[in-house]
């Protein structure tokens, strides 16, 4: 029919989020097993007095930032493939789809062959016997993590070639109503899971947010517990009391970053989402004919601009993401 468009959504089990499952999990269990990984002085001394027969902070960091880049680059895969479908002779696109499917396979490869390396040097012989079990436990996920990413990276185009055949259509008409394939209007339930999946474009904001409301909870959780060391530090050494507070401090300028990080990225989500609705919410209300503004008084319809879409930003995007860790944490 003329003046009706359609967009196009993905099933929820399919292999991207397979993946990122995967890469999600990988950063997870490297850093929880790292952080198990005996008491206080032996995490901080894994960290300061870093070696590389005996330390795995950087496997734990390098878990982190591959699932940043990878759970990236595997999405702007899957996003480019998708418009590719409509535009498959866009240089442009095809040449943004290959930068990052290289990129994506170059990372993996290289965190595979670091990997490989440390496992090597540290399994070697009696040397892994001074590390703490859950230490070569991370040496073990890393090189485990690192192979199934470079497999499953290798195979990611191929498998981005069936989204045809995934893809599922929705079709509205001129009015901005979803209809079936006959034109006729499809009713959908107004609820709470219709309304977080309009911020989906802000999901990767509000996931960095997350990350850094992680470290700046976990900072604030860890300066009573080295203003504690400091008071031990005080009956042996003065040179431990230095130590021991410049530790204090760059925990306290990390979390400083990292709180400035979380207020931005969430404000940055919550402006972008309510713009957004903003737009929408206009084009559908002059859409309507011109006895609707004869029956609806024009107080109400601008507080539904200005008041109500600043209510839904909160619950979309900084509520329902706060609910979430609250709960992780407990």
């Amino acid at each position: 029919m003329e003046g009706n468009r359609a967009y196009y959504t993905l099933p929820l089990f399919r292999y991207t989020n397979s993946v990122r499952f995967l890469v999600f999990l990988d950063g997870v269990v490297c850093v929880a097993l790292w952080l198990a990984g005996g008491r206080t002085q032996y995490l901080e001394d894994n960290v300061v007095h870093f070696d590389f027969y005996r330390s795995v902070f950087e496997l734990a960091c390098l878990s982190l930032l591959r699932m940043c880049l990878l759970f990236h680059f595997f999405t702007r895969i899957e996003e480019i493939s998708m418009k590719l479908l409509d535009e498959p002779y866009d240089r442009g696109l095809i040449k943004k789809r290959q930068a990052y499917y290289v990129s994506a396979i170059f990372f993996t490869l290289l965190s595979t062959a670091y990997a490989v390396t440390k496992g090597v040097f540290v399994l070697h012989e009696e040397s892994y016997k001074e590390m703490h079990s859950t230490y070569v436990a991370v040496c073990i996920a890393s090189l485990v993590f690192s192979v199934l990413e470079l497999l499953l990276a290798l195979a990611f185009l191929r498998m981005a070639r069936r989204l045809q055949v995934m893809r599922i259509v929705h079709r509205y008409n001129s009015d901005g109503q979803e209809i079936d394939e006959e034109g006729n209007t499809i009713k959908k339930k107004v609820n709470l899971r219709r309304l977080f999946t309009m911020a989906r474009d802000e999901w990767w904001i509000l996931g960095l947010g997350g990350i850094a409301l992680l470290v700046s909870s976990a900072s604030n959780m860890m300066a009573p517990l080295f203003f504690s060391f400091v008071v031990d530090a005080a009956l042996t050494s003065i040179e431990k009391v230095n130590h021991t507070v410049l530790v204090l401090l760059l925990i306290y300028i990390g979390g400083a970053i990292a709180a400035f990080f979380r207020s931005w990225l969430f404000t940055l989500a919550g402006m972008r989402f309510v713009a957004r609705l903003r737009e929408e919410l206009f084009a559908a209300i002059i859409k309507n004919e011109i006895a609707f503004f004869d029956t609806t008084r024009t107080g109400e319809l601008t507080n539904r601009l200005a008041s109500d879409t600043g209510v839904v930003q909160n619950t979309v995007t900084v509520s329902v993401l706060y609910l979430y860790l609250c709960h992780a944490w407990a």
